[in-house]
């Protein structure tokens, strides 16, 4: 996540959504790298849902933000 861009965002409700979509985005890739250690197979493929989830949040953050 960017930092310093968060910073510049006014709306306390926006910056607790993109603060909560970075965590759930951490929790995702852990869970991703818990599921296949050896990184044997693609991220896409251990964790599809979990990437989709964290990619139609983002969309729904950008599309606030950018009304």
């Amino acid at each position: 996540m960017d930092r310093t861009l968060l910073a510049t965002v006014d709306d306390a409700a926006l910056v607790t959504r993109i603060q909560r979509l970075d965590v759930n985005a951490r929790r995702g890739l852990a869970a991703i790298e818990g599921t296949d250690p050896d990184q044997s197979m693609s991220p896409l493929r251990t964790g599809a849902a979990s990437g989709r989830r964290v990619l139609s949040a983002a969309q729904g953050v950008l599309n606030d933000a950018c009304r």
